[in-house]
């Protein structure tokens, strides 16, 4: 079962993107230029990822707009 998450108080800029949202991704760091990044419709879904695959680093949650703007949402 996942772990129950809330979100923080977001920024402006943050809150902006969120109620444009096109998809969300996870992103974690593995070294130095190595990342691992999943997208997902929902940032439920983001987040029920994140929550399930642990990793030596957190988790970044991001949400993107469709214009392609992004922003650094929650870390998991």
């Amino acid at each position: 079962m996942a772990k129950t998450h809330t979100t923080p108080k977001l920024t402006p800029w943050e809150a902006e993107c969120l109620s444009k949202a096109s998809y969300f991704t996870a992103v974690t760091f593995h070294g130095v230029g190595r990342f691992e990044r999943h997208e997902f419709k929902t940032q439920t879904d983001a987040i029920n990822f994140a929550s399930c695959n642990p990793r030596r680093r957190p988790w970044g949650i991001y949400v993107v707009t469709a214009e392609g703007r992004d922003a650094h949402i929650q870390m998991i």
